[in-house]
Order: structure tokens, then sequence, then C-alpha cells
């Protein structure tokens, strides 16, 4: 089967992209049903893929059409490959539609020419991708920029309410220029092009999606812009699981193809040190970071 890519792409700044095809063995319908199982991150939509699963192990589904499709989801507002399954005959769909990664009611449309965006529900028509720094552009309307009025040669980059939060202890002691970028509800300053900078240090710890490939799209497009990048990385903690680590490093991965050097700071080794308390957690890892920052500073 040729490979398909739809792409939608909503004014609102949302995007979605649905890869179907392409050369792939063919799997019997308890594997594929397996396959949705392991995928799922939420515990109620699971629980729909192992009731299957173990129907089609003790036969009481022996044959189903199954249907690959763009699954949207008008409450976490993500969009993404999901199978459903049809009864052969009457053509009923056999389970309840869940979002995977939220568990709440979705919608499946099957290569469709034309889907609501999850945002704004407009209609939002099929059509060739955007290049990635008009992609970047919506990404950052959506965004607070803070940034000084002029950059020095070096910068330092924190993505994400998180990120700037562990740099507020030690962002006076660094001889960088900071740009802060988080969502806001009502953005008020703009990204403005770094002409004259030469490195860049971007710090994340990848919170939200949004964030993740917010920062993606900047490595990117500094890189294009013959900036040396730096990306430090905060891994998550023990605590938060090794699903949330496993996320983490498929964007740690992404982020390498674009960077000089990635850092990481490991949530699971500063844990080890300090204990499992959050507070703990928070409180030194900006002297970590400034440790590192400096030295890597003063080598550039």
């Amino acid at each position: 089967m040729v490979m398909s890519v739809h792409h939608y792409q909503c004014e609102c700044g949302w995007s979605g992209q649905w890869i179907t095809g392409g050369f792939r063995r063919m799997r019997t319908l308890i594997e594929r049903v397996e396959e949705q199982l392991l995928s799922a991150k939420n515990l109620q939509a699971r629980s729909v893929w192992r009731e299957l699963y173990q129907k089609i192990l003790k036969e009481e589904i022996v044959e189903a059409e199954c249907r690959s499709g763009l699954t949207i989801c008008f409450h976490c507002k993500n969009s993404h490959e999901q199978l459903a399954l049809y009864d052969s005959d009457n053509g009923s769909v056999l389970h309840a539609l869940l979002c995977n990664t939220c568990g709440r009611e979705a919608v499946i449309y099957h290569a469709p020419e034309t889907i609501p965006c999850p945002c704004c529900y407009t209609l939002v028509n099929a059509g060739p991708a955007l290049s990635p720094e008009l992609i970047l552009q919506r990404k950052l309307a959506q965004c607070k920029v803070s940034m000084p009025t002029t950059l020095r040669e070096t910068v330092l980059i924190a993505v994400g309410g998180q990120a700037i939060s562990y740099l507020e202890p030690i962002k006076r002691d660094l001889p960088f220029s900071i740009v802060a970028i988080e969502k806001a509800k009502n953005p008020r300053d703009h990204y403005q092009c770094m002409r004259n900078v030469k490195k860049v240090f971007l710090q994340t710890s990848f919170e939200h999606d949004f964030e993740a490939e917010l920062a993606i799209l900047l490595v990117q497009q500094l890189r294009l812009m013959e900036v040396e990048v730096v990306t430090l990385i905060i891994t998550p903690p023990i605590f938060e699981g090794h699903r949330r680590l496993g996320k983490v490093m498929e964007y740690v991965k992404e982020l390498q193809k674009f960077s000089k050097e990635t850092i990481l700071l490991s949530g699971a080794a500063l844990e080890k040190d300090f204990g499992s308390s959050v507070d703990l957690y928070k409180e030194h890892i900006p002297a970590h970071l400034r440790d590192i920052l400096i030295a890597k500073g003063c080598h550039s």
C-alpha cells in the first residue's frame, strides 16, 4: 500500500498530521489490538483495548473490520492515528471510541478531506505541510516571550514555566542574555530575529507536548541561522515514572539531530543525592544548572 500523508493546519495555530499506508507487515486482529493496548496512555482507554483483547482470546470476537483513522479529542486537543473495530456484518463499532491519551470520548475520521479543529472548531482542509518556520511563528504567537532589548552573543533560552522557574535563583549570575518563552492566553511580546547571536543554550524540561514541539522547532531554525546550539534537558525524577522518562528521551533524540551538544541533567541522579522530596529536587536543580552554564559559557 502506498503511504499517504494528510496534513491539517488551522489558522489558530493547531496542526495535525495523519500518516497511513506504507509497506507494513500484515498483522493479525489480535496483534493490532495488542498494539493499541500498549500505546494507550490512559487507564480507561487501556481497559477498553484490554477487554477487546480478552474477547479475541476467548474467540468471542472472531472477525472484525479494522480501520485506522485520525482520532481527534476535543478535550485534550490531541490528534493521533488510532484503530477502530467494526462489526463485519452491520458495520457498527464494537467498542467505545476513547482518546488513547486522556481517555475521554473522541471522534475518528477515516482519511477525511476536512476535519474540525479541536481548539476552535473551524473546518480545516487537508493540504501540504507548512514550513517549520511558519509553524514556529504560529506557536510563538500563542506565547509570552520575555527578552532584553539588546542581546549578547550568547543567549540562554528557557522554554516553559518550569524551566523559567529553575533559572530565577541564578539568572543574575549568568553572563548571558536570557529569553523566556511560555504559553500564555494573552501574549504581549513577540519573538525577534537574533541576528547578532552566535551561541544559544536552550534549556527545557519538556513539561508539556506544546513546549517540546516549540523547543524542537526553535533549535531547527537556530541551526538554519548558523547559530551554535547547546541543549540542556532536565530529565524527570524516578517518581514521575518510566513512561514519562521514555517520552522525554524521544524528544531528546529529536533535539540531538540539530544540537551541537546535548546535556542531560538527570532528575533521577539528583533524587539519589538529595532524596525524593519535590522541594529538594527543585532547590538543587538551579545550583547544578549554574555550574554547568558557567563552565560551558567560559569555553565558548
